[in-house]
């Protein structure tokens, strides 16, 4: 999945584009059921409203998140593609390269370049 998320991101020429583009990876992305959106699960510091859960299989760490507004669906769906199947140390010692790869601080204002860095912060702290 993440090899798509790439290609998406780098095949767009401007960045209207990418904004599109990150708005219909969160459209595609699944949405979290109600139970598990609580503040235990919220992400402090995001502009809007994001929870991320986790589950473990086979010492394997996935996570799942929403937010309510599309364009941060998108951020946390390619965030939380980036992060899952890896174990716990992976998840720690791994730079989150993908925001510089793919640009994203220099299309996103800077509230959404720190929600963004919520996002890895409550990741690496699950």
């Amino acid at each position: 999945m993440l090899d798509f998320i790439y290609e998406q991101i780098n095949s767009c020429t401007s960045p209207e584009e990418i904004y599109i583009c990150i708005i219909n990876l969160g459209k595609q992305a699944q949405k979290l059921d109600e139970i598990h959106k609580t503040n235990q699960n919220q992400v402090s510091g995001c502009q809007s409203q994001v929870w991320l859960i986790s589950k473990e299989q086979d010492d394997r760490i996935y996570f799942y998140g929403d937010s309510d507004s599309l364009l941060v669906r998108g951020l946390v769906f390619i965030t939380t593609n980036f992060f899952s199947g890896k174990i716990y140390s992976e998840i720690q010692n791994t730079e989150p390269i993908f925001v510089s790869e793919l640009r994203l601080e220099d299309y996103l204002t800077a509230g959404r370049v720190n929600g963004l860095h919520q996002v890895i912060k409550k990741i690496r702290s699950i």
